[in-house]
């Protein structure tokens, strides 16, 4: 009967064709809140942030004493203190380290001052412009071309010029082309997405890709922030990776990035599905059915060994 059952089980669902369906954003969001709380170490945290304060990064410091926050992690008051001073710059001093930001990444403190300073300048054609106008120059003398520059400045120029058609709805995959070359600047691309896309500027159907990763990316920034975003980029390997970041920001809003930094990329994405009724129900049976084997065999087993023993004490 459990063979039957196990039969049906498998000709109606299909299981190993879907055995994981999504989890809904409210479900996503739970168990990723639940989960960070379990693992989060105060002293971990302490020590992370003593680490951020004392390179005055305050992207970091924001991050840590952020997790402290929502996690009710008690601070030292002294430390606390010292945090909450990280940054702190004349107007003056602001607006010339903002001006040399703008010009050159490379010049950025931190990424917030990335996000500030030099992502708007990106988030211009100015960007793109230049961007192809370095590869056709690099093609006409022979030189290597930056595939990876020239794909963005593709996708980044075509959205922009979709805007007014568009009613301004392409603007965000402008949004996450730019987000990309900041990120690759800043050393936040890892070899795969790297290679992604640069692969994108091949052909029609790769740069269609590339438009919906940059739309992906573009989402994570809506629930999350810009600087939020090009840090995640550290999490991402492939236009799935985009995908699966944009439900995971669409499910936990600012809490995203501090989920990744507690939990790591693998634990995250794993919270987004969870396995299919199909699924449960035929491993069920599977264990039903082993179950019964493993009782017939015992059976068989307990029937030889009586039936020797009598045979050997009839010997006797």
């Amino acid at each position: 009967m459990t063979t039957v059952g196990l039969v049906w089980g498998v000709a109606q669902s299909h299981p190993w064709l879907t055995p994981y369906v999504e989890r809904s954003a409210r479900d996503v969001a739970l168990i990723l809140d639940a989960a960070t709380a379990r693992n989060l170490d105060p002293g971990w945290v302490e020590a992370q942030l003593r680490l951020a304060v004392t390179a005055r990064d305050r992207d970091r410091v924001a991050l840590i004493a952020g997790l402290a926050e929502r996690y009710d992690v008690p601070l030292d008051p002294a430390l606390k203190a010292q945090a909450d001073r990280v940054g702190e710059v004349s107007v003056a001093q602001r607006v010339i380290v903002c001006g040399a930001c703008a010009y050159d990444l490379n010049s950025c403190p931190g990424l917030a001052d990335v996000v500030s300073c030099n992502l708007p300048v990106e988030l211009t054609p100015l960007g793109d412009v230049n961007a192809l106008r370095r590869g056709a120059v690099d093609w006409w003398q022979d030189q290597p071309v930056d595939r990876f520059d020239v794909a963005l400045a593709s996708v980044g120029l075509a959205a922009t010029g979709l805007v007014v058609a568009s009613g301004g709805t392409s603007v965000t995959v402008k949004i996450g082309a730019s987000v990309l070359r900041v990120g690759r600047g800043l050393g936040r691309v890892n070899a795969r997405l790297l290679h992604a896309v640069s692969q994108g500027a091949d052909s029609a159907a790769g740069l269609r890709g590339l438009r919906v990763m940059a739309g992906d990316l573009a989402d994570v920034r809506q629930h999350t922030s810009l600087a939020d975003t090009v840090a995640l980029l550290a999490h991402v390997d492939d236009a799935g990776d985009a995908a699966r970041l944009a439900r995971v920001a669409d499910a936990s809003g600012p809490a995203t990035r501090g989920h990744f930094e507690v939990l790591g990329k693998g634990r995250v994405f794993r919270a987004l599905v969870r396995l299919s009724r199909p699924m449960i129900a035929l491993g069920v049976l599977i264990l039903a059915l082993l179950t019964q084997i493993s009782g017939i065999i015992a059976s068989l087993l307990v029937h030889r060994l009586t039936r020797h023993r009598r045979l050997r004490g009839a010997r006797r």
